[in-house]
């Protein structure tokens, strides 16, 4: 993996929520729009092997479809819907990886001790805070079923995941500032 451009500061100390807070070297409008617009979005998510394939419909209500697809052509279909959007300010919605497959739904099962039953579900809170001189500062809080589950993501690569998504998202922002 490349190293962060900053330091991503992890967050465990609720039973429930796994936080990660990041600051990018971009300006506000352009970070969130790489989290709110489907071919940006596409173009950093997920661990450094996978390419994405994403339908979005950044609204109230609306959906978001993202499929990971790792080197060998497996696909990882993560579902969401949007609840609340405060433009360039949060926005909170609900997430799933009910469609994954039956491996994956057993392994997170039993790393989440008997608490779930496979099928990641997730509330997530994503805020956007300017810093000034073109630095945002990213909060990313995933709210859990039980602590279990917030441990099974963990334990399964969530944090080494996500920092590998805010390099590949590091990139980007500097090709589209940059370009």
């Amino acid at each position: 993996m490349k190293a962060e451009a900053h330091p991503t500061a992890v967050d465990l100390s609720s039973p429930r929520d796994f936080v990660l807070s990041r600051i990018f070297d971009a300006p506000k409008d352009l970070v969130w729009k790489c989290w709110t617009d489907a071919e940006h979005l596409a173009a950093w998510w997920g661990p450094e092997i996978f390419t994405n394939r994403v339908d979005l419909d950044f609204r109230p209500g609306g959906k978001q479809s993202i499929t990971m697809i790792d080197p060998t052509g497996k696909e990882y279909p993560i579902e969401a819907t949007y609840f609340e959007i405060v433009e360039g300010e949060y926005f909170v919605g609900g997430m799933t990886t009910e469609n994954y497959d039956g491996d994956w739904k057993k392994e997170f099962a039993r790393w989440a001790g008997g608490e779930s039953d496979g099928a990641l579900r997730v509330a997530m809170r994503v805020d956007f805070e300017d810093l000034g001189n073109n630095r945002t500062r990213v909060t990313m809080t995933q709210t859990f079923p039980t602590t279990g589950e917030r441990d099974a993501n963990v334990k399964m690569g969530a944090e080494t995941g996500w920092r590998e998504s805010y390099v590949k998202l590091d990139a980007h922002l500097a090709d589209l500032r940059h370009g």
